[in-house]
């Protein structure tokens, strides 16, 4: 009997090729029974018990028992309870009194900076509606039963004297007009008044003027030609220069 050697203890060829082809085709074959799994719902693949087998397998423990269908999904969120402080001011009768003297001092303050607006920037006018304004934060409330009713007020309270006082501001600005832009849109060549960035019709257009708007004019060029701020309507704010003959003194206008 010949000696054995490490040549004659080798697997023949054809053999060892058929277990490396077998062991391929089982490994690619389990990879993609995983993929599948995992990519498809578990209800579409595999009985329970084998996708079960398998999870156990690989680790993952992804599967899970169906549930049954009176039982809400897992993904669906428990909607959020409703906190006390999330409530509206209460309808009975402590919100009512307390809103009543927010309600009147707002009425003050809306006549005074009416009264203000129209006065061209008088400034005893302009303290008297931002007094008004003050006396609106300044109302006490309390309503110690309800707290949340509380807070609700004092809300109301604050928006409406942060509202007054925006709308002050604005009358602020225009209570300083001069001039009111008048009978541009009559003019068959342009329907509204041109401010340009000099006293030259040439000159780059900066804005549109209609009529109504008003204006704060610094000076008069002489040449038909007006410099000035706008105060009211799309090109508030803006400075520039405006053909006189449309611009209007407003009555009692300071100077």
């Amino acid at each position: 009997m010949a000696a054995e050697t490490p040549e004659t203890r080798r697997l023949p060829t054809w053999l060892l090729y058929t277990l490396i082809g077998v062991g391929g085709v089982a490994a690619l074959g389990g990879v993609a029974l995983f993929t599948y799994t995992a990519l498809t719902p578990d209800s579409e693949v595999l009985p329970y018990r084998w996708r079960a087998w398998i999870e156990n397998v690989t680790g993952d423990g992804k599967v899970m028992k169906p549930q049954a269908e009176s039982e809400p999904a897992p993904w669906v969120a428990a909607k959020p309870g409703k906190r006390a402080d999330d409530a509206p001011p209460a309808d009975g009768s402590a919100a009512t009194a307390a809103l009543a003297p927010i309600e009147a001092a707002a009425e003050v303050a809306d006549k005074a900076i009416a009264k203000y607006r129209d006065s061209h920037d008088d400034p005893q006018l302009a303290m008297a509606a931002q007094q008004a304004i003050d006396a609106i934060r300044r109302i006490p409330v309390a309503i110690p039963s309800d707290a949340a009713t509380q807070a609700a007020v004092l809300e109301v309270r604050d928006e409406k004297a942060t509202a007054r006082q925006h709308t002050l501001e604005d009358a602020r600005r225009v209570s300083r007009a001069t001039h009111e832009v008048a009978g541009v849109s009559a003019d068959p060549e342009s329907p509204y008044l041109v401010l340009r960035a000099a006293a030259h019709p040439q000159a780059r257009d900066l804005a549109h003027l209609n009529d109504g708007d008003r204006v704060h004019v610094f000076l008069t060029t002489g040449e038909g030609w007006s410099r000035l701020e706008v105060l009211t309507g799309p090109a508030t704010g803006q400075n520039g220069y405006a053909k006189a003959k449309y611009l209007h003194a407003t009555a009692g206008a300071a100077k």
